[in-house]
């Protein structure tokens, strides 16, 4: 690969491709604009989106996310000790997995913080989260630019990390992850494995 390839991000272009192969999706070439590429998945019934945009702080984020319909309004953000999302809480309540070594290393807040702990309670999502290292995992009802097209009702799963990831193999964990939390969403009374009629 060129210096120019690697400037031009085709490496980005080939994993990601290659991604939505092995997935059995569809990955969309966005060109130099950033955050225009994409890969869609189908997870179940969701559709699921792999992109990446810049935060406040002009941070480059890899996201994976869906929208779903959620049962309660029940809404929670996960992120490590000592990330900047710690260092910038909400204040909302914050609850305790119960597992000493996920505790150290991870901050829950959520507005039911029964059902936190009830989604929390799966051994995978646990060992998953610990092993991907720093990671901000949230549901909420959306209040960015889609926020006008997501009814009551409807919620936004999201898996983001720092830095846009070319590393096929932590891709594959991360959509993963995320899986295994919407079915736990769904297994916890907390959303519906249905199609929300919306795709981001």
């Amino acid at each position: 690969m060129s210096i120019l390839d690697g400037f031009f991000g085709s490496k980005r272009d080939i994993v990601w491709q290659r991604l939505a192969d092995e997935l059995g999706g569809n990955y969309f070439e966005g060109g130099l604009s950033p955050g225009a590429s994409k890969v869609r998945v189908g997870v179940d019934g969701w559709v699921v989106t792999l992109d990446t945009y810049r935060n406040e702080r002009y941070t480059t984020i890899t996201r994976i996310h869906a929208p779903y319909i959620n049962r309660d309004d029940f809404s929670f953000t996960l992120f490590r000790r000592g990330s900047f999302e710690d260092k910038h809480r909400s204040g909302r309540v914050v609850v305790a997995s119960g597992v000493a070594e996920f505790d150290a290393a991870f901050v829950i807040e959520t507005n039911d913080p029964e059902k936190a702990g009830k989604l929390f309670a799966d051994d995978i999502i646990r060992q998953q989260l610990l092993k991907l290292g720093e990671v901000h995992l949230h549901a909420h009802h959306d209040e960015g630019w889609f926020s006008k097209e997501f009814p009551n009702g409807m919620h936004e799963l999201s898996l983001e990390s720092r830095g846009e990831i070319r590393d096929l193999a932590r891709l594959k964990e991360l959509y993963g992850l995320f899986g295994e939390t919407l079915h736990q969403l769904c297994r916890i009374g907390a959303a519906i494995d249905k199609d929300p009629g919306i795709v981001i």
